[in-house]
């Protein structure tokens, strides 16, 4: 997420060997459950559509949940689930292996939604909260699971008011992106059930299928969880037997260890976003180990810890009041290791368990004689850095800056007449 305070929330708190001198102060204070809850998207007004939603994801299946009316849907993918098409020269590659729509559930609730409460608790990676009713709150619940191809939603409503009504409702098997349609059709899916198990199998006329299997449980409690398994196969066919024992497999189980606190991945984004901050706090290219290289100057203080470099060098460091205050560097490989950073233009000093050598090449870059093994920290200033990675500080009004506060009104394209009139 971008914010002018920074902790990388894509650390790496692993092993760093063996306890150096310029390790032995070193303090790793990061409570992941309050740093992360601090940017968990946050939901006040009804998300309308897959783009104001919120969404979850193992890197496999996902989910994104939104309210149409009066009712609740659910759209579920999986990411290759894709149309197959020869590569012949008849197809285009739209048609050859665009992503095929898998379906959606729809659940009503018996009465009408006023309002939404609720976040996406990045730590859990699942979607928590309530809707509104005039007769009572409705409590959800939405996660994929970390390793299973399998999706949970859960809902309860007050009992008074009879239960919510789910369906379920297929994709049409056609590859479309705006106005471009693929020139064929898939058959119709077959939907049947297997036991307790509702089973939607799509076959595709190049090859192979794809089954949506589910089963929705009703707990002691009055809460309805509904457990959903995406499976594709190509070029053979048999989806179907994978999805419903990928659905029995996570009914059987207990649910509490179905659930893993904190063990869930971060939920689904743009994973680009992710290399973009990282290339922010530091890049290694051309020889050289480049800390901070494209924070802007609105970033005052930033910090992030064992981020890796080329050689084979674990990078950790702190920038405060708009420059560096500390790196460390350990080598894994014992490869050359030249660092370019802004200290200010203060003289450069080095603190590690034993004397090394450090050799300036230009204005803000050094080498530095660091052996395979061997940790480093580079600092400047009279007195010793504090060795602390933490979080920044962060003001409460910007905290939460994603979700949906009001009620999303999406941009009415102006007419030429009224662009004309505007210049």
């Amino acid at each position: 997420m971008l914010m002018s305070r920074l902790l990388m929330t894509g650390l790496v708190l692993g092993a760093v060997g063996q306890t150096y001198a310029a390790d032995a102060d070193l303090q790793i204070k990061v409570d992941w459950k309050t740093f992360l809850a601090r940017h968990d998207l946050v939901w006040k007004a009804a998300p309308t559509g897959p783009f104001t939603g919120p969404f979850v994801g193992n890197g496999v299946v996902g989910a994104m949940l939104y309210q149409q009316e009066d009712s609740l849907r659910l759209d579920i993918g999986r990411t290759d689930v894709a149309e197959h098409a020869p590569m012949d020269g008849k197809y285009s590659a739209l048609a050859r292996i665009g992503r095929l729509p898998i379906g959606h559930f729809e659940l009503k609730p018996p009465a009408p939604i006023s309002g939404w409460d609720a976040r996406l608790d990045l730590y859990q990676a699942e979607f928590v909260g309530k809707v509104r009713t005039a007769r009572g709150d409705g409590r959800l619940r939405l996660f994929a699971h970390a390793t299973e191809p399998v999706i949970v939603f859960e809902w309860k409503f007050p009992e008074k008011d009879g239960a919510a009504q789910l369906q379920w409702v297929s994709g049409d098997a056609r590859v479309e992106r705006g106005a471009r349609k693929s020139p064929h059709r898939n058959p119709p899916p077959e939907i049947t059930t297997r036991g307790e198990v509702n089973v939607c199998t799509q076959s595709r006329i190049f090859g192979g299928d794809y089954t949506t299997a589910w089963r929705d449980v009703a707990l002691e409690d009055g809460t309805s969880r509904l457990f959903v398994s995406i499976v594709d196969r190509f070029p053979e066919k048999g989806s179907a037997d994978r999805a419903v024992a990928a659905v029995e497999r996570a009914v059987a189980m207990d649910f509490d260890e179905f659930v893993q606190p904190g063990g869930n991945p971060c939920s689904e984004t743009y994973g680009a976003t992710c290399h973009l901050l990282q290339e922010m706090l530091l890049q290694s290219w051309g020889g050289k180990i480049r800390v901070f290289p494209g924070v802007p100057p609105q970033w005052q203080e930033a910090v992030f810890h064992n981020l890796r470099a080329q050689g084979a060098f674990l990078v950790s460091a702190v920038r405060r009041e708009g420059k560096t205050g500390w790196i460390r560097i350990e080598s894994l490989a014992g490869e050359p290791c030249v660092v370019k950073a802004d200290f200010g233009g203060e003289t450069l000093k080095v603190l590690a368990n034993r004397e090394m050598k450090l050799t300036p090449r230009s204005p803000g870059v050094w080498s530095l004689d660091l052996k395979k093994g061997e940790a480093a920290v580079l600092y400047a200033g009279d007195g010793k850095p504090k060795l602390e990675v933490a979080p920044v500080a962060m003001k409460e009004e910007k905290r939460n800056r994603y979700g949906l506060r009001t009620a999303h009104k999406p941009k009415t394209p102006k007419k030429n007449s009224e662009k004309k009139e505007n210049k």
